[in-house]
């Protein structure tokens, strides 16, 4: 490309460095989930128990599997989906930025469903990550850095179960923001001048 500044060799090793840092935030995310996920069934399967435990287990294994379903089949449809998820989660980081109390008393007689729900679109985003690292970076930032942020004014921040679940998100997200920074192309990116 003439103007480029980049070299072939550092454009090279920029994208090779880009695709190391998306498979890291895929298997990170993949390992994350399965292990929050028998941690969390763990506890659900103890405690309530028997057929109540294992619909608990479902209610976040089961949009897991089909957010995953969707990323791999339709990935255009599954943008909009996450998109839609994340938005969910910022409300719910501002509900919870103005009134903890509420989400709280659901929480303690519920179990931790705001920190469990944050598993479910991990590997959907970094499975989209794949081919559009900074959406699904930011998507993943905000699920995890939102409630995080909320709970900062209310909440020990050691101890809780979001902080728990904030910061491998947050690793996620930035294992993909790194990645579309090292592959964005700034030259394709001006927009022309007026004249």
């Amino acid at each position: 490309m003439k103007g480029n500044r980049f070299s072939s060799s550092d454009t090279n090793g920029r994208e090779v460095a880009a695709r190391a840092l998306r498979i890291a935030a895929l298997i990170w995310s993949i390992l994350f989930t399965v292990a929050g996920t028998l941690f969390a069934g763990g506890y659900a399967l103890g405690d309530p128990g028997g057929l109540v435990g294992i619909g608990l287990v479902l209610c976040w294994v089961i949009p897991i599997l089909l957010l995953i379903a969707l990323a791999l089949r339709v990935p255009g449809p599954a943008w909009w989906v996450l998109i839609g998820v994340t938005g969910v989660f910022v409300a719910m980081a501002v509900w919870l930025a103005v009134d903890s109390t509420a989400i709280r008393s659901w929480e303690n007689a519920h179990g931790p469903v705001t920190s469990i729900a944050m598993f479910v679109p991990m590997v959907p985003l970094a499975l989209l990550g794949r081919r559009r690292p900074l959406s699904a970076g930011l998507m993943l930032l905000l699920i995890g850095g939102g409630p995080l942020l909320a709970n900062l004014r209310t909440r020990p921040f050691l101890g809780n179960p979001t902080t728990a679940v904030s910061f491998p998100l947050m690793l996620a997200a930035a294992f993909l923001l790194v990645a579309g920074l090292l592959t964005r192309d700034p030259e394709s990116e001006r927009r022309p001048q007026p004249r």
